[in-house]
């Protein structure tokens, strides 16, 4: 990753990695698992700011992610009065349902542990999740036997485990997760939507099977799901 300021004003940010690559024009497509996660929200986000993003890839080429954006900002504006309609909205904002519920729970963040081979993917995921109130990436694994040493290691409650990873595939890392820590969850990622790999990732032991071309909130929402699964579970074998 690079980082500099542009004469323009603007910061530029590029993130490069020499994976499999993908066809920029297949963004979006319908039928399309290329770009999941919306890009992490990225594209929207650096609009917002008045900023844009590049992408250099191609199949077999590796992908090249440059992100531009104004090195400063306009301040928002402000009331010279309070009124009681800016206290409600300057206050600290509740978390959702589901999430305060397990924050008040567990009192404690989800530990969550990222497998994947490109690091543009880890780093997008890790940017993404971070940003939850209740969740927390703990490490980040570029192959299958990495995988299982950092789960061995950190015990997360829930790992997402890519499915084509190098060394150990993420069936077999994660057989090998769930037979070592069985209280840790697995959620399976991959490019393909095909049933056989979602049933076999679950044989494997994995709680749930996500596309990486699906909604970020069904991400989000099976990474809860799973944390809880493993909460109660825990609970259970204390009694």
């Amino acid at each position: 990753m690079r980082m500099r300021t542009l004469k323009s004003g603007e910061v530029e940010i590029t993130v490069a990695d020499s994976g499999i690559g993908f066809d920029p024009a297949q963004l979006g497509a319908p039928d399309s698992a290329i770009g999941g996660f919306g890009l992490f929200g990225i594209r929207g986000k650096l609009s917002y700011l008045g900023g844009r993003m590049q992408i250099d890839a191609a199949p077999g080429k590796g992908s090249r992610f440059t992100l531009m954006a104004p090195a400063h900002l306009a301040p928002p504006q402000t009331e010279t009065k309070p009124t009681a309609a800016k206290s409600q909205l300057t206050a600290s904002p509740q978390p959702t349902a589901p999430v305060q519920g397990i924050l008040l729970e567990t009192k404690r963040k989800i530990r969550v542990l990222l497998a994947d081979d490109h690091p543009v993917m880890r780093q997008g995921l890790t940017r993404l999740l971070q940003e939850q109130p209740d969740i927390k990436v703990v490490g980040e694994a570029g192959d299958g036997q990495q995988a299982v040493d950092l789960a061995r290691q950190l015990k997360p409650d829930v790992v997402l485990m890519d499915i084509s990873l190098p060394c150990i595939n993420g069936f077999d890392a994660t057989r090998q997760i769930m037979t070592e820590c069985p209280g840790i969850r697995v959620i399976g990622l991959s490019m393909h939507e095909e049933t056989d790999m979602a049933d076999a990732m679950r044989e494997a032991g994995a709680v749930a099977y996500m596309t990486k071309g699906g909604p970020t909130e069904r991400l989000i929402a099976a990474i809860r799901e799973g944390f809880q699964k493993s909460s109660h579970k825990s609970s259970t074998a204390a009694k």
